[in-house]
């Protein structure tokens, strides 16, 4: 049998009236008056970077007195300054394998070469005394070695290769964070740390300042800084330098490539140890 229908009640007038409620809300947005549209005013643009990463220009007569506060700044202190190298037995990897014929290979966790330092004198100190006195001193193998610091001067270094806004920290320690640097800078407005190509087994950073005038008091306040341990190295920065002590170039490429030519990673290393062993013969 069939089941039989479900009988059919008329609709109430109420329910005939009511429109359908759907039970989600609804989520298309609602016509606006062309009045209101128009009279919305445009977001705010964006403020654009120069090159020293402010939203300042760069202003020539904060960098030339940059450049001149670093040439006062190095003079004073290059006056006082002497290296002192300790006499440190040669050390090479052929010297460790004479030890013993069943020595093979040979890694260093650290430069092997000769140890020195530099140091600066305090300001009523006769240098050429305090020299003599050190060259008589022994230590090791032999005596110290005591002479003055060569300093070195940047070649072709004006005003517009100044950044006044940001300093340049080197000889930093390779475990250094950039908190640490910022306890040493405090008033910086942004901080970048990174790792040094020309300098092994050291980091550096780029301290920024919202005004030259910050970074010009910054640079007097910090001359002499040391940071773990290290003197820094403290200068403003240079565009399109390589990172290193003011005055020293960039290395050499150890192999010249054609115009056009890109080498990759194996073949710039096999490059560097066959100059190695060219200047060993």
């Amino acid at each position: 049998m069939r089941n039989p229908r479900p009988p059919q009640y008329p609709a109430t007038p109420a329910e005939t009236c009511m429109a359908f409620q759907p039970p989600w809300p609804n989520q298309q947005p609602q016509p606006q008056p062309e009045e209101q549209l128009h009279s919305e005013e445009p977001p705010p643009k964006k403020k654009k970077r120069t090159t020293n990463g402010t939203s300042r220009p760069w202003d020539r007569e904060a960098a030339e007195r940059a450049l001149a506060m670093e040439a006062e700044c190095q003079k004073n202190a290059g006056s006082n300054a002497i290296v002192i190298r300790f006499p440190d037995p040669e050390l090479s990897k052929e010297t460790v394998q004479k030890l013993h014929p069943t020595i093979e290979n040979v890694h260093f966790q650290a430069p092997c070469g000769a140890r020195y330092c530099f140091v600066t004198l305090s300001e009523d100190a006769n240098v050429e005394k305090v020299m003599a006195e050190i060259r008589k001193i022994k230590f090791g193998v032999g005596h110290l070695i005591a002479e003055r610091k060569v300093q070195k001067t940047e070649e072709n270094v004006g005003p517009e290769n100044i950044d006044p806004f940001t300093l340049y920290v080197g000889n930093l320690p390779t475990n250094i964070s950039t908190l640490e640097v910022k306890e040493k800078f405090p008033t910086a407005t942004r901080i970048d740390v990174g790792y040094a190509q020309k300098m092994k087994y050291t980091r550096y950073a780029f301290v920024r300042y919202s005004t030259a005038e910050a970074a010009l008091e910054a640079y007097k306040s910090s001359v002499n800084t040391v940071i773990a341990s290290r003197s820094i190295i403290l200068r403003f920065r240079r565009h399109k330098a390589p990172v290193g002590p003011p005055g020293e170039k960039p290395a050499p490429s150890a192999i010249e490539t054609k115009p056009g030519e890109k080498l990759t990673v194996g073949a710039k290393l096999k490059a560097k140890r066959e100059k190695a062993k060219a200047e060993k013969v």
